[in-house]
């Protein structure tokens, strides 16, 4: 199988149709596909690949002959994607997908602007990009973030048991240089992927060198980058070398980003605008401490060990520097410092795929390795004591996956996991004055370990050729949390054992030749991970929290909210059980030789979701101190509080169920031979059944346009527009968190009065130097007469226009400029903790060899 340009396919299939009988056969990383046993006469060959469109060609065959032939294949149009993550370990067309998908390519993610590789996802239907800090980014998917979205590389599963809830920074460790390509699936993926993929499944592809047919090919890229709302400069350059038994690719990526500037040069939530009601240009037009360093690697390969086998690897690099939690110091909670350090990635896998074997049309398997090394650090004010942890999570993967078609109207797929993960942590709170260090419990333990088993099977089956398709998969899964006694800790050995079982189903019906109807029904789960089991620590989302047994352990009650307007609900604070998520989803997808479109309707039950909740104490702990931070005040209704936080001491429970309704749709159309326009938009809710809260970090109606004007191959412009509605739907948990309403009250104006405001000196004898206030006139400004109130009550709305082109200097070199926010609208993704860039000019000169 070869491409328009004679370059090697690898891993094309193949049907040949000879008269009523059908073979189908797996090419291998070479191109190559054997066929035997054909009956002598006219046959055809329908030959497929990822990426590329169907091509048949005719052949005929002789009684006792060997036929040697060569099949083109072109790529395939916007309207026949085909991608890998709906299905696991096979390539299909997303207009035979019942589920809601959409693909980022190379080319696309250079035309865009972003300055970490997630950011590029954020012109996606359904999906934004949330940060709460500039080197971090965590992908929101129909109101799920973090540890309730599955990620994978390469179909690797990249997600750890010690994912916090909430946003999250991993992500932002895939360097965008390595990336051939992104799979979106929206909705329950946890047939194909286990815990985690509640709101949806992100496969990170990259771009695995093929073979070539006899001589060796080097050649490579050097990209340079640099933008102005942040002052960032970055470069990346790879080499690839491909024989026609071996080909190896490595590149390598630097990025140095400076402090921001935000739309109209303002912080719209920064601390002084939140406790002091100075002006948000009070610390100048960048957000303080917002750079960050990147630096990383990575070194691809592929070997055909004979006609029938192949083996490719992968390792990846990645560690970033300088990063701030911006949500905590400047621009929200006001403390001293906080960031993140060190954070590290070493990811990689080898595997092995053999073809027409033991009865299988395919057989992988893979072993992986995902080692994240996670630290954080704070400091209230320069005096107070400096905390800092490290934690590394290793992960060691096997997994073993085949597929099989039988009487050429069955598609089967099976395969099992093992992921061994196990945690090493280290804290300690140093004391400034005295000089001082003592070792503290880590958020979580040392020596944790979380197993991950696995086992699924699928089916998708041609019930009309053509017209329609079902499938439908199950999986078994047991997870299991173990902790190390640690007496000066007050960690206690404790083993946790969950159990899931989930399924799905989906129909695609032909209406016509160009629209397609689909429907989808699943259950997804996601298992207590060692975060939710085991951690105890502060988090500017959620405030200091303890695990259920801590809680538990310590006469704890669960509260009726998370909020400081908790009450006690009476019950014990209980163990943790898996998240469990009903959707049923309906859909219209078109696909024409000019145009493609979908549209999809949701339904989701989310059923035992794990929520924080304030702990109802029924004596005083006042004094204790737990994991390093002293209980210093508990009110009458028995919420208790820590001097670092102003929200009560909360942990996680699981509640009764929510429902989400929501609606993505996305269309692209050519024009003509020079225009083309794309668009997207969706909308969802969510409230918790009993009580009719709205759910947490719910997206607002938001979408997109682009209309691209491209008269030759030479160049291109592009217009774009998104927007985001005004969010009215908040949760309590909302209103509190620095990010969103930024809750502030009577105690928190005081402490950082007192405290922060002094050491920036904007406060000088007891009196607000600029405005001559006292701090009771301050709080008496802010609140009224109220003790607590939140600044922002809604998320504001937005809209942004933006222009970018690209125009090909040489064969060889082209050059890309991208004009974003181009109004310097000041605006803030919901949920995020810094404002989004102001007017930005992000260019890139691209040279290929």
């Amino acid at each position: 199988m070869l491409d328009s340009q004679g370059a090697t396919v690898s891993a094309a299939k193949a049907d040949v149709v000879c008269g009523s009988a059908v073979r189908h056969a797996s090419g291998t990383a070479a191109g190559v596909v054997q066929v035997a046993g054909l009956p002598a006469g006219a046959c055809k060959i329908i030959a497929r690949a990822s990426g590329f469109s169907p091509a048949e060609q005719p052949v005929n065959v002789k009684a006792g002959d060997v036929v040697s032939m060569s099949v083109t294949l072109n790529v395939s149009s916007v309207a026949e994607d085909v991608l890998v993550s709906a299905t696991r370990g096979v390539d299909e067309q997303t207009f035979w997908l019942p589920e809601s998908t959409s693909i980022t390519t190379r080319d696309q993610m250079n035309g865009r602007p972003y300055s970490l590789m997630p950011q590029v996802l954020r012109e996606e239907v359904g999906i934004e990009v949330q940060q709460t800090t500039s080197a971090q980014t965590s992908p929101i998917i129909r109101g799920f973030t973090g540890q309730s979205n599955a990620y994978l590389v390469d179909g690797v599963r990249f997600n750890t048991s010690s994912w916090r809830s909430g946003p999250s920074q991993y992500t932002a460790w895939l360097d965008a240089g390595m990336v051939n390509r992104l799979d979106v699936v929206r909705g329950p993926g946890s047939v194909q992927f286990g815990s985690d993929a509640l709101g949806g499944t992100i496969n990170v592809r990259t771009w695995q060198p093929s073979l070539t047919r006899g001589r060796t090919v080097v050649h490579g890229s050097m990209d340079a980058v640099a933008g102005s709302a942040d002052r960032s400069g970055a470069g990346n350059g790879e080499i690839a070398i491909q024989g026609s038994r071996a080909a190896i690719r490595f590149g390598a990526n630097s990025r140095t980003v400076g402090d921001l500037r935000a739309g109209g040069g303002i912080d719209s939530h920064a601390a002084v605008v939140r406790f002091l009601g100075l002006p948000a240009t009070t610390y100048g037009p960048a957000l303080r401490d917002t750079g960050f360093e990147e630096r990383g690697g990575f070194a691809a390969g592929t070997a055909r060990l004979d006609a029938r086998s192949s083996l490719s690897g992968l390792y990846v690099r990645d560690s970033l520097t300088g990063s701030s939690r911006y949500d905590r110091i400047y621009g929200g909670d006001g403390v001293f410092r906080s960031g993140f350090d060190p954070q590290t990635l070493d990811f990689g896998y080898i595997r092995y795929q053999r073809n027409n074997s033991i009865g299988l049309d395919t057989l992988t398997a893979t072993v992986s390795v995902n080692r994240q090394k996670d630290g954080r650090f704070e400091q209230t004010r320069p005096t107070t004591v400096f905390d800092h942890q490290a934690s590394t999570t290793l992960v060691r993967g096997y997994a073993i996956e085949g597929a099989r078609r039988v009487a050429s109207r069955h598609l089967f797929s099976f395969g099992g996991e093992l992921f061994d993960e196990k945690i090493t942590a280290s804290r300690a709170q140093d004391n400034p004055v005295t000089g001082a260090s003592t070792p503290q419990r880590p958020d979580i333990p040392t020596g944790t370990t979380y197993l991950t088993l696995g086992a699924y099977l699928q089916d998708v089956t041609e019930i009309i050729p053509g017209r329609l398709i079902a499938r439908g998969g199950v999986r078994l899964g047991r997870y299991t949390f173990d902790s190390v006694a640690d007496a000066a800790f007050f960690v206690p050995a404790e083993t946790v054992v969950q159990n899931a079982f989930t399924y799905n189903a989906g129909l695609v019906a032909s209406v016509t030749k160009y629209l397609n109807a689909t429907f989808t029904t699943s259950r997804g789960f996601r298992a207590a991970n060692a975060a939710d089991l085991g951690d105890i620590g502060l988090s500017g989302g959620g405030g200091f929290g303890m695990n259920p047994s801590r809680a538990n352990s310590l006469g704890g009650l669960v509260g009726t909210t998370g909020g400081t307007d908790a009450v006690s609900t009476g019950e014990t604070v209980p163990a943790l059980r898996p998240e469990v998520l009903y959707s049923h989803e309906l859909g219209l997808k078109l696909q024409g030789s000019r145009m493609s479109a979908a549209v999809s309707v949701y339904d989701t039950e989310y059923m035992d979701s794990i929520q924080r909740r304030a702990i109802v104490f029924p004596t005083s702990i006042v004094g204790q101190t737990i994991s390093g931070f002293t209980v210093v005040r508990q009110d009458a209704a028995g919420l208790a509080y820590i001097a670092q936080d102003a929200r009560p001491i909360g942990t996680r429970v699981n509640l009764d169920h929510a429902r989400i309704q929501g609606l993505d749709a996305s269309a692209h159309v050519n024009l003509n031979a020079a225009w083309s326009a794309a668009a997207y938009f969706s909308t969802s809710n969510g409230k918790l059944l009993s009580t009719g809260e709205n759910l947490r970090r719910m997206l607002p109606p938001m979408g997109g346009a682009r209309l691209r004007f491209s008269p030759s191959g030479q160049w291109w412009v592009e217009g774009t527009l998104a927007f985001a509605r005004t969010q009215t739907r908040m949760n309590a948990g909302d209103l509190t968190d620095a990010r969103i309403g930024g809750n502030r009250t009577r105690t928190s104006i005081a402490s950082f009065f007192n405290g922060s405001a002094v050491d920036l000196g904007l406060v000088k004898s007891g009196v607000l130097v600029s405005t001559g206030e006292t701090l009771a006139q301050v709080q008496t400004r802010l609140l009224g007469t109220a003790t607590a109130a939140p600044v922002f009550t809604t998320g504001a709305g937005w809209v942004t226009v933006g222009l970018r082109g690209g125009v090909t200097l040489h064969r060889n070199v082209t050059l890309t400029v991208i004009g974003e926010n181009l109004t310097d609208k000041n605006y803030r993704v919901f949920g995020s903790g810094l404002d989004a860039p102001g007017r930005n000019v992000q260019t890139r000169l691209s040279l290929k060899f």
